[in-house]
């Protein structure tokens, strides 16, 4: 007799094709059960790996998994012959990757201390207005200052809800003028170290020493600028070391039209 490996069909001697699956009979089902010895080894790494996850798993949350959820592997398996048949897998087309594809990171726009400074300024000035403005117009319409009347119990529950709203704003508007202290003294700072970065940069650099030992005559305008951009970058660290990268990043941008007279 004969069988098809696949939907399992019993044929009778003679025929050697599955009329339904178009593939070829087998002698007996057991033969389809055998893998090649690639298959085999990946097989066994890939429960190897999930029964070293399993006891990761257990380590951390100090659980015992049942007996049939452990796996045991013959100790005959060949540490390397695995690892070579991995290799051998993800080198194939089906596994291959672009790594151009990779997600890019994303940065944040840096933000200078000068500029964080007059934001909290801003927003001092308005929370502070808006604030004692308000707990005047409370504190006059509890008096019947102003010609609104209201009965008593809903006179007492607006201006306590609105007073307290009111007053909320007003200590946001101290805490954002606190900041804006703090973060004055650091823009000053950060101020001056920018202006020394640029006098030696202005002074140091030239497209000359930039473009130094970099082929970039027939190079794209891009490229050009991101070479540019990692050489300037690796003198400035050099020169002035612990620099934030966002920062950094800004400060280049900034000098490179200054160097190289182009946007």
């Amino acid at each position: 007799m004969a069988w098809c490996p696949k939907c399992k069909s019993e044929y009778v001697e003679g025929i050697k094709t599955c009329a339904d699956c178009k593939c070829d009979l087998v002698d007996s089902l057991e033969e389809t059960k055998k893998m090649t010895a690639w298959e085999e080894e990946i097989a066994l790494r890939a429960l190897k790996l999930q029964q070293e996850e399993l006891q990761k798993e257990q380590n951390q949350l100090d659980i015992e998994f049942p007996d049939e959820m452990k796996i045991d592997l013959p100790e005959s398996v060949d540490e390397e012959i695995i690892g070579d048949a991995l290799e051998q897998m993800m080198d194939s087309e089906e596994f291959a990757f672009d790594e151009e594809e990779e997600r890019p990171k994303h940065v944040m726009p840096y933000i200078n201390n000068e500029e964080k400074a007059l934001e909290h300024k801003a927003s001092a000035h308005s929370l502070t207005v808006i604030g004692f403005i308000g707990l005047v117009a409370i504190i006059l319409l509890f008096f019947d200052v102003l010609p609104i009347h209201l009965p008593t119990m809903n006179k007492i529950l607006i201006c306590g809800v609105m007073g307290a709203l009111f007053g909320l704003f007003f200590v946001m508007g101290l805490v954002s003028a606190r900041k804006y202290k703090i973060l004055a003294k650091k823009a000053k700072k950060e101020n001056n170290l920018t202006k020394e970065i640029k006098n030696w940069c202005m002074a140091s650099f030239s497209p000359e020493r930039i473009d130094a030992g970099a082929d970039l005559e027939n190079e794209p305008d891009e490229l050009k600028y991101f070479r540019r951009f990692d050489k300037m970058k690796e003198l400035i660290q050099n020169q002035f070391m612990y620099l934030d990268e966002g920062y950094l990043d800004r400060l280049i941008d900034e000098i490179y039209p200054d160097i190289f007279g182009e946007e």
